[in-house]
């Protein structure tokens, strides 16, 4: 994306369905297709291909379905285990989930597949070292890359961790190894992000009674504006907390999501 120029602005598909981006002008399409938003962070990859550093194509550019990096593997790179070590994931986690690396890539790469086994989507936590880029005769300056990357449509996607616990309550976090942690105690979903349509909230509606939203410490405004969104529609609430979900045991999210739903 480093050779992309910028083509036009317009309007944010995610602003407007929260009523910002008044103007019509956050998003921006770049030379290759991408968009992004520098409103909300919303990212379109590019229609036909996307390439990352050191990378393959992750979009096909004749069948346009979602690939992994050539060199994925279900065995995760050093970067990977320790940080994953961290949040106490089990191996068993790790094998239910199909978490994998890309070693060319320095990325965690964590996939949602369907249930005729076809990849709906995956995100991917990279791990790689910051590049340089010139910007005069003399000086460079650190590219920007973002920590997570997402392709596919997340929007249109409910993974719902552990959905069978017979609780009808569901906790909302912003990344899949929070959801799996939260989803030791209660039904947990991810949301790629610090956002849910609407159509994701009535079809979550449908299931549960309750929705909690449990972002990390500093999205806590985000979560805030959509538990108020959320209440239009359904039972909604905000667990806050001074750290992220997967960064506590089971049975502090147990009294943590108790303590938020009874205040």
């Amino acid at each position: 994306m480093a050779d992309s120029v910028t083509l036009s602005h317009g309007p944010c598909p995610r602003c407007l369905d929260r009523g910002m981006d008044t103007s019509g002008d956050n998003l921006v399409t770049y030379s290759d297709g991408h968009q992004w938003c520098f409103g909300c962070h919303y990212y379109r990859p590019p229609t036909l291909r996307l390439r990352l550093v050191g990378g393959e194509p992750i979009i096909d550019p004749k069948t346009k379905s979602l690939h992994f990096p050539e060199d994925y593997t279900k065995y995760l790179g050093h970067k990977a285990v320790s940080w994953l070590g961290k949040y106490s994931m089990t191996h068993s986690e790790l094998i239910k989930h199909r978490l994998g690396w890309s070693d060319s890539k320095q990325m965690l790469v964590m996939p949602v597949f369907g249930e005729d086994n076809n990849l709906l989507m995956w995100q991917g936590r990279n791990f790689g070292e910051t590049p340089f880029e010139r910007v005069g005769p003399y000086s460079y300056r650190p590219k920007k890359w973002p920590k997570y990357v997402t392709f596919g449509e997340p929007s249109d996607i409910l993974h719902i961790i552990n959905p069978n616990i017979n609780i009808d309550t569901i906790i909302l976090t912003e990344d899949l190894i929070s959801a799996i942690k939260v989803g030791r105690v209660y039904p947990a979903m991810p949301l790629w992000g610090s956002h849910i349509p609407m159509k994701g909230l009535l079809r979550l509606k449908e299931r549960f009674k309750h929705v909690g939203i449990w972002l990390d410490p500093d999205k806590r405004l985000e979560a805030v504006k959509t538990a108020l969104r959320a209440s239009q529609i359904t039972n909604a609430f905000v667990v806050p907390s001074d750290k992220d979900p997967k960064e506590y045991n089971a049975v502090e999210i147990k009294d943590i999501v108790r303590e938020a739903q009874l205040a």
